[in-house]
């Protein structure tokens, strides 16, 4: 009698297991599942939140740059000469890398002196021309954002010089960069004149940045 007992005691147990197995897979199915809908769902977005959440993501990725890149900068010229540091003078550096898969996008880097960068769309070189107008006829310069077909967002804003380091490249002659370092420059650099003899907070170009609007739209949530 006490066999047949403990093993009814037994089987019981073991329904209650698996019931609160299966239970619990329901829960994680269905959670999966929810993630899943969530995912396709069709997110109907205003145009205007979409055009502000590009600029509250273009602004974080610039400042992201920025002050990366101005940390890389420093730790050149502190720890190398000024002819090696230089070399480091652009923003190939990891965090761009990640940060475009990010926007599954591109970020781009254009002077307003000088040529017509190449490579750009028909919006980028509309906003390439208005801002360096602007910037010619002492016009304050914003940022921008719009629509670029149906699955882009462009952002653009000024490229500021807002610390003392860009000074050691894109200052005065003399005054700011010495007439030795300015030889180092123009050897690294042949279109070096047109990009010196600027002071704090002058325009020196623009960023633009072209971002998948699945992403952008995926961020209102």
């Amino acid at each position: 009698m006490v066999m047949y007992l403990r093993i009814i005691y037994i089987f019981l147990i073991s329904l209650f297991i698996d019931a609160c197995s299966d239970s619990q897979a329901d829960k994680l199915d269905s959670k999966s599942i929810k993630e899943q809908m969530d995912e396709r769902k069709i997110h109907r977005v205003k145009p205007a939140d979409i055009l502000n959440q590009t600029a509250t993501t273009g602004k974080l990725i610039i400042n992201k740059i920025n002050k990366k890149y101005i940390e890389n900068i420093k730790d050149q010229i502190q720890s190398k000469s000024f002819e090696e540091s230089i070399k480091q003078c652009n923003i190939n550096l990891p965090i761009k890398d990640s940060l475009q898969k990010y926007l599954m996008g591109k970020i781009k880097r254009l002077s307003l002196k000088g040529k017509l960068p190449p490579h750009l769309n028909k919006k980028e070189i509309e906003m390439w021309d208005a801002y360096r107008y602007n910037v010619e006829n002492k016009i304050p310069i914003k940022e921008n954002s719009q629509h670029l077909g149906d699955s882009l967002m462009l952002y653009t804003s000024g490229i500021i010089i807002n610390d003392q380091v860009c000074l050691k490249c894109h200052g005065n002659i003399e005054k700011d960069i010495s007439i030795n370092n300015f030889k180092i420059l123009k050897k690294s650099f042949p279109q070096m004149d047109s990009l010196v003899n600027y002071k704090m907070n002058d325009a020196i170009g623009i960023w633009s940045l072209l971002i998948d609007k699945k992403s952008i739209i995926k961020k209102i949530r």
